[in-house]
């Protein structure tokens, strides 16, 4: 089947093939740059902007029509929406539309449902909606019966990059890497953490304010001291940083609700050891088994203190980054889990569609 791969992170208008499946990918922020697209689109700006004839937005749309004419394409997988609902449905009558749900629940509510009647399913990132709700039951209430889990994996497991994380295991140094972001209440988890493992964890990420050094100035908007200096690392530097430490570090947005984000699948794939909080109805333990393949932490306490006691039994660390390696490389290597992303997809225009674990 022939799809068109709505994706703000891809090449626009590059062609591969995955699987049984010939997929061009559209990149909308190729047409919606600067101030139209604020950094994603909600419905009410994607409908604002349709409405008023933006040149930006009709520009999108007319290209789109005109790559779906020319290389046939038979459905669309968007991973997030930039089309107007009432637009797609009048003008891609008779294709197969998927539409992925990310950074859910929270964005699920302002990007993702009020267009959802305009698709044939959906997919999520996050197996758990809430504490109590898996994200499949969440989108069964919201009217979609054809959903589908989408493990957000990105790493690729290169001949080259298994190689050099098995020469790794050997070297790793006794310490814990967080690499992310700086928004919502991390930052004091971060600072909770970092204390009570007594600094042994190193923070990197991409736009940290005052040039990484937010954390220091934190208390004045009303987060805790954070005295580390977060640096931007390049992806080479990145992939050295997790292939020279023992565990990594993650957290979630909300309180053990969510799960699945890139970095629970990064932190594996490159060998560490992930520490990762709980989720939701225990989705997390259908991603890595506990104990096995990674460790999980309901507190902050708890993290650091199973942190801290893998930092002195690294035997037992690495065995468990290993398996969770093994695990990684081969149900979440990113063409796979890609692939059968678009199978599902397929199965929509036969008349099923459910599918996906968990």
């Amino acid at each position: 089947m022939k799809f068109l791969l709505v994706d703000v992170w891809a090449g626009h208008k590059v062609k591969e093939r995955v699987g049984d499946h010939e997929v061009v990918y559209f990149n909308p922020k190729h047409y919606l740059t600067g101030k139209e697209y604020r950094g994603y689109l909600t419905a009410e700006r994607i409908v604002d902007l349709y409405r008023r004839s933006d040149p930006c937005m009709a520009a999108m749309l007319d290209d789109c029509l005109k790559v779906i004419g020319e290389d046939n394409i038979e459905g669309i997988a968007a991973h997030q929406n930039p089309f107007p609902p009432e637009w797609l449905a009048s003008n891609t009558d008779g294709m197969v539309r998927i539409l992925g749900c990310f950074d859910d629940p929270q964005k699920t509510y302002l990007q993702t449902l009020p267009v959802l009647w305009a698709y044939h399913g959906a997919y999520y990132c996050s197996p758990s909606y809430s504490r109590t709700m898996p994200f499949q039951e969440a989108l069964e209430g919201f009217g979609m019966k054809n959903s589908y889990w989408f493990p957000l994996s990105y790493t690729y497991p290169t001949p080259g990059h298994v190689s050099a994380v098995e020469a790794s295991w050997s070297k790793r140094a006794a310490h814990a890497v967080y690499i992310g972001k700086c928004y919502g209440d991390k930052v004091d988890k971060l600072a909770l953490f970092n204390k009570a493992v007594g600094g042994r964890l190193n923070v990197y990420g991409q736009g940290w304010p005052l040039g990484g050094l937010a954390g220091f100035v934190a208390p004045l908007k009303g987060r805790r001291f954070f005295p580390k200096w977060v640096r931007p690392v390049t992806e080479e530097q990145k992939r050295n940083v997790y292939l020279s430490s023992l565990i990594g570090f993650n957290i979630h947005l909300g309180d053990c609700e969510e799960t699945g984000n890139m970095r629970m699948y990064e932190v594996p794939m490159h060998g560490a050891m992930l520490l990762c909080d709980e989720a939701g109805c225990n989705v997390h333990e259908a991603i890595f088994e506990p104990d096995r393949e990674a460790v999980y932490y309901r507190s902050i306490d708890e993290a650091a203190g199973k942190c801290l006691y893998y930092l002195e039994h690294p035997e037992e660390a690495i065995a468990i980054a290993q398996r969770g390696f093994q695990r990684a490389v081969r149900d979440y290597h990113p063409k796979k889990v890609l692939k059968d992303l678009l199978d599902w997809g397929s199965s929509i225009k036969q008349g099923s569609g459910r599918g996906g674990k968990p």
